[in-house]
């Protein structure tokens, strides 16, 4: 059976999300509100206390995103996430913290975190969050499915999609400097 759709036809495949996001804490209660928000809008989860539980819980299934607090004991989100691009996993991460560093952020973003948010979490911005990163991660593997695709219309797809992607990341960077100046 061939994984093109007729009404597809100009994707090389078709992308699904996997519904399902990653909680990387230490701080149970957090981790449980994070959880009651996600079931309040029909999304799975998986947590897990620590890094090194994650990257477990990695290796045998599959997430749309990983929420990841950057301070935690044995490894630190930042070491989390350069472990797991060097193992080339994608999956857009966002790290969130009870204080706002600006030189942890910086090397977050260099290294390839999706967004921060602070904590508290709150579920209008664990969801809007999620939605953002979900999509920008389904983009990604589309990218990545027809990067090399010989046919016109894959390329105008491919574009389409570099085009959403930019447009995700300017809206990331707003938002979150708004929030900053709020504060």
């Amino acid at each position: 059976m061939s994984d093109i759709k007729p009404e597809q036809s100009n994707e090389a495949k078709v992308i699904e999300k996997y519904n399902k996001v990653l909680i990387i804490d230490d701080e149970l209660a957090l981790v449980h509100n994070m959880q009651d928000y996600l079931e309040n809008h029909q999304v799975g989860f998986a947590s897990a206390e620590n890094a090194k539980a994650a990257l477990e819980l990695i290796e045998t299934d599959l997430f749309d995103v990983i929420f990841c607090d950057i301070q935690m004991p044995e490894m630190n989100g930042l070491t989390f996430l350069e472990t797991i691009r060097h193992k080339g996993i994608t999956t857009p991460v966002v790290f969130f913290s009870g204080f706002y560093e600006k030189d942890m952020l910086q090397v977050a973003m260099q290294l390839g975190a999706f967004d921060f948010i602070e904590k508290p979490v709150t579920e209008e911005t664990l969801i809007k969050v999620t939605e953002r990163a979900t999509e920008y991660g389904l983009l990604q593997r589309k990218i990545a499915d027809i990067r090399d695709a010989k046919d016109s219309k894959q390329k105008k797809t491919l574009n389409e999609y570099k085009n959403k992607i930019n447009q995700l990341v300017v809206r990331k960077f707003t938002a979150a400097h708004a929030n900053r100046e709020e504060k």
